[in-house]
């Protein structure tokens, strides 16, 4: 952060003067502003709340109840990740468009009139909260597998109905996960400008605050660097208001311990008839987020030209992009990085999250309280930060060219998420567990090893696969630092397409296929995944 302000002060280039007094009233005092920032409290607040809603629902069906397919429906909602959010807009386009949308070129031809309008603010709202399916849902499964029965099962025999026991006993244990699912769902829809830079170029024009900066650092002829970090203060703040109020709610963490030395018992809810009413609930939200955009995606890929999707079909496409200059070496660099990316978060977010959880310490909350500052700049913004860091740094500076200055990016932007995901599960883990294996002679580096591990694994394998995805599918934060020896999947396709956007069914074909290495990720992730929790080893 620091690099961002001394970069845009004293070495910014582009328009503007930097970052100065006179620019920062001139900023905030002109209407437009106001404008931003209302249209992006609208956006962020609908979308955080709806896709935390909607998540919520749909992982309490696939892991507390005995809806059927319980483990294909956990697999189907993690590979609604499987697109790029910029591919994914075009998806989206090609689905609910009033003018060429499949569906509503369909609903007009029956009844008469559009089915739903995506160049809209709740088209917008309603792209946004269902792209936050897989994520939330990764969020949310492990503290909800490791809620206790016992505890509600209490609450029934002391002849509370099913309501108050949700209502006094479950939904306050699970606040640490649900406040997290909407911190991140909040802040990821009023950071995103995709969605609302492709749903409002032709109809509407409401800007936000993460499309005005992507505009004032990508579009303009020349950017103003000084002018998209004042843009950014709102972010700041916003985040730590968020932030301060998770601490300040879950600053007593022993309310929601339900992992301890006696046990946990979670059983699953027999839904009766209507499990499959349950079912029926998921499967309209997945097919809302993957199986409707989806189908504008493929037909794309296999359609000849923009215009001909769905009236005829041809595989040429897949074999234009794969003879495009350079395309493999830039797929192989996108798994490296990626990996890279995912390991560095985990490791970081996980000393992260057990030094401020079991440690009352002022650095250790510091700590945690510092890598919650990436959440308060969109990743455009905070991108410009580690192009700074990396240039004036000594020995950073000598990575610039390679992948290495993305992978720094990305454990910096993404190491808030992991450690969300990983301390709403760290949270419910009882330090009796740890203090028993410390009587029994092991060291603390045994007992985190053979106890938090084990009982945290499976929250770290969420946040990693979580955190490759995104690595993937991530553009804005790394764009700065990609260069022709660091390039990456969603920088190659969005230069292909800058050539030449007549190119659009070719990169749809080769959204497809990059996909596809994402869907076999999930899925093989997914058939190994649950050998962790419980199985912690005190001997």
């Amino acid at each position: 952060m620091g690099a961002l302000i001394v970069g845009a002060t004293f070495f910014s280039f582009g328009s503007g003067n930097g970052i100065t007094l006179d620019k920062v009233i001139e900023v905030y005092s002109n209407p437009e502003s106001f404008r931003f920032l209302l249209n992006t409290v609208v956006v962020g607040l609908g979308a955080g709340t709806l896709g935390t809603l909607m998540t919520a629902v749909y992982t309490w069906f696939v892991v507390r109840t005995n809806i059927p397919g319980r483990k294909y429906m956990r697999m189907l909602a993690i590979l609604t990740a499987g697109f790029p959010g910029i591919i994914m807009t075009f998806g989206w386009i090609g689905a609910l468009s009033p003018q060429i949308g499949y569906i509503n070129t369909i609903t007009q031809a029956l009844v008469g009139a559009s089915l739903f309008n995506i160049y809209s603010v709740w088209g917008i709202i309603l792209a946004l909260s269902l792209s936050t399916l897989h994520s939330g849902f990764l969020l949310l499964e492990t503290p909800l597998k490791n809620l206790s029965s016992d505890l509600e099962e209490a609450s029934r025999i002391s002849g509370y109905s099913q309501f108050q026991t949700l209502r006094k006993v479950s939904l306050p244990m699970l606040f640490p996960a649900l406040f997290s699912a909407f911190l991140l769902n909040t802040l990821y829809a009023i950071g995103n400008f995709e969605f609302v830079m492709f749903f409002t170029t032709f109809q509407g024009k409401m800007k936000t605050f993460a499309t005005e900066i992507y505009s004032l650092v990508r579009l303009n002829n020349i950017p103003d660097y000084g002018e998209a970090v004042i843009l950014s203060i709102p972010y700041m703040l916003l985040a730590m208001s968020l932030i301060t109020a998770y601490a300040y709610y879950t600053r007593r963490r022993e309310k929601f311990v339900t992992v301890s030395g006696s046990g946990s018992r979670n059983n699953t809810i027999d839904l009766g008839g209507y499990r499959y009413a349950g079912l029926g609930y998921c499967l309209s939200v997945w097919s809302l987020a993957l199986v409707v955009p989806a189908i504008g995606i493929f037909g794309l890929a296999l359609s000849p030209s923009i215009g001909g999707a769905f009236r005829s079909f041809t595989l040429k496409n897949f074999a234009d992009f794969f003879s495009l200059n350079g395309v493999i070496e830039v797929f192989m660099n996108t798994l490296l990085f990626s990996f890279l990316g995912a390991l560095g978060v985990v490791v970081v977010s996980t000393l992260i999250a057990y030094t401020s959880l079991k440690y009352d310490h002022d650095l250790a909350k510091i700590g945690d309280y510092a890598s919650t500052i990436p959440l308060g700049l969109p990743p455009i913004v905070y991108g410009l930060a580690i192009f700074w860091m990396v240039l004036i740094t000594p020995g950073l500076n000598n990575l610039y060219g390679t992948i290495f200055p993305l992978v720094i990016a990305i454990v910096f932007m993404k190491t808030p998420h992991g450690v969300r995901i990983i301390s709403s599960n760290m949270i419910q883990i009882d330090d009796e567990l740890e203090e028993a294996s410390r009587v029994c002679g092991h060291s603390w580096a045994g007992s985190f090893r053979n106890i938090t591990v084990p009982l945290t694994f499976d929250g770290m394998s969420n946040a990693f696969l979580w955190i490759f995805i995104d690595a993937m599918k991530e553009l804005a934060g790394i764009i700065l630092l990609i260069t022709t020896g660091g390039n990456v999947f969603t920088n190659y396709i969005m230069g292909v397409y800058s050539n030449d956007p007549g190119a659009l069914p070719d990169i749809a074909a080769g959204a497809v296929m990059f996909s596809m290495v994402i869907f076999g990720f999930i899925i093989l992730q997914t058939r190994f995944h649950g050998g962790g929790t419980g199985r912690s080893r005190l001997y």
